[in-house]
């Protein structure tokens, strides 16, 4: 299943797919990944002062149900800055080879 979801990001990145998804799409890949690997990436994210973590974090909620304060229409945000973010997750926490094995 995971598989799939690494799917959408190449899908998106070659603008085969619209933006609206990934964030659910990033969120999933983040749980599974992490769950798997025994790591709580939100709880590492969420005690960073970096304002652009905090900021991934409200994005990749959004559409997940969990907040009902981000659920809107997300045409004014940029998708790519956010993608740079989900791969600096993999780089912090030593994974990068992974996220480049997965987004080839």
């Amino acid at each position: 299943m995971c598989v799939q979801y690494w799917q959408i990001l190449k899908d998106f990145n070659n603008k085969e797919i619209y933006s609206a998804i990934i964030p659910n799409t990033m969120r999933n890949i983040l749980e599974h990944f992490f769950t798997f690997i025994g790591k709580d990436y939100k709880n590492e994210l969420n005690k960073s002062n970096n304002i652009k973590d905090k900021a991934f974090l409200r994005y990749i909620d959004r559409e997940s149900h969990s907040d009902s304060e981000n659920l809107s229409d997300m045409k004014d945000i940029d998708v790519k800055n956010f993608a740079e973010c989900f791969k600096q997750i993999f780089t912090d926490f030593r994974y990068e080879e992974h996220y480049n094995l997965m987004m080839k």
